[in-house]
């Protein structure tokens, strides 16, 4: 008999991008077909390069 695993959150596109000197950045993130705002959220996290430590993260809820 198998198991049913269940997620509350799945990873549907990771992308990197760098900030600029001032730590700023930008990124356009383009909506999946059938995209429900209810259904999605966008998280958020800096990354040190080199030790790969999250500096920090965030969570942002669609409207």
């Amino acid at each position: 008999m198998g198991r049913t695993l269940r997620h509350a959150q799945i990873v549907r596109v990771l992308r990197s991008f760098a900030l600029d000197n001032s730590g700023r950045g930008e990124v356009i993130v383009g909506l999946p077909e059938g995209f429900s705002a209810e259904d999605w959220e966008v998280l958020g996290l800096v990354q040190n390069k080199k030790s790969g430590n999250i500096l920090a993260a965030n969570r942002l809820k669609i409207t």
